[in-house]
């Protein structure tokens, strides 16, 4: 929610930490998996990829998420 007497962030200088790998399964149902520095799956990020996929988006779709600009 945002808030009138708050000031706005300046995003613009904003860099993400590049942690982890996209890991290719080669499952059909799951062809992607976003492992963190550790190795362990990315929960929140698995969700989000099912969802990506049961929504019928194209499969290389994951992929191309983290390099979105």
């Amino acid at each position: 929610m945002l808030q009138d007497n708050l000031p706005e962030r300046d995003l613009t200088m904003f860099v993400l930490p590049e942690i982890g790998r996209l890991h290719e399964t080669g499952d059909p149902w799951a062809p992607y998996q976003l492992l963190d520095q550790g190795g362990a799956l990315a929960e929140p990020v698995r969700v989000y990829f099912t969802e990506l996929q049961a929504a019928d988006n194209p499969g290389r779709t994951p992929p191309c998420l983290p390099y979105r600009s």
